[in-house]
């Protein structure tokens, strides 16, 4: 997706198509920011290091998941149906 974007922001593009894919560059960047730190947190208390609880809303995981599966299925339709309050722990 970042690399399209970048490709995309080579060639000549109106201001409204360049804003567009440096807001999707970003949102990226940012969604990949959080993988790595959450990977990095989980290589950690996998090795013992460190030893964290917390309380995971599935339903925020569930709503990114279903935002990125909107941008990516262009031409699909994406719903989830039923979501009840859950956590882990």
């Amino acid at each position: 997706m970042i690399r399209g974007n970048l490709d995309l922001l080579k060639r000549k593009l109106s201001r409204k198509d360049r804003q567009e894919s440096l807001r999707a560059i970003e949102a990226e960047t940012a969604r990949m920011t959080k993988i790595v730190g959450d990977l990095l947190l989980l290589a950690e208390v996998e090795s013992g290091q460190v030893e964290r609880q917390e309380m995971v809303s599935l339903r925020e995981i569930l709503r990114d998941g279903l935002a990125r599966g909107q941008q990516l299925a262009v031409n699909h339709k994406v719903v989830i149906a039923h979501q009840e309050a859950m956590s882990i722990s």
